[in-house]
């Protein structure tokens, strides 16, 4: 599974943190950390491959890479 990281340069990094993209040849998938916008939780959102739909919410980062991994391997 390849990691990347989209850093926020836009001036609103207080507002929704960076970007973690996970992806493998099953699709992509942005996780977005705690901030204001998130709610102060861990949100992921497919960006490929139709892996769910809307947005999924968690208390943890290992909840949410948890769940990333299963998606996605």
């Amino acid at each position: 599974m390849k990691k990347e990281t989209l850093k926020r340069d836009d001036g609103i990094g207080w507002l929704i943190s960076d970007s973690n993209r996970y992806s493998t040849d099953k699709g992509e998938i942005s996780l977005v950390g705690p901030c204001m916008a998130t709610m102060q939780t861990f949100e992921i959102y497919c960006i490929e491959g139709n892996l769910f739909c809307d947005i999924e919410r968690y208390d943890t980062l290992v909840e949410a890479e948890k769940r990333i991994q299963e998606l996605l391997l």
